[in-house]
């Protein structure tokens, strides 16, 4: 594989801990480090924070601010 800095031979470099293990290409020439995970968000980037399951602000808002509906209240007393 090619450095995308500089077109030097990237090597792989295999780093275990106790929690797994860590697969990084580290280039020969400049010392450029890439692992995988950052690979892939480079060429497939997350989604923005409004469209991960979270509903923005506006929308939490309105939701809250919606009135109390009176079984809720015959209820409560």
């Amino acid at each position: 594989m090619r450095c995308t800095k500089c077109g030097g031979i990237m090597f792989l470099e295999v780093v275990s801990t106790h929690e797994g293990v860590l697969q990084m290409k580290k280039c020969i020439i400049c010392g450029r480090i890439t692992d995988n995970l950052t690979e892939i968000n480079k060429l497939n980037p997350p989604p923005p924070p409004e469209n991960r399951g979270r509903k923005p602000n506006h929308l939490v808002r309105e939701i809250k601010l919606k009135p109390i509906s009176r079984r809720k209240v015959k209820k409560a007393k």
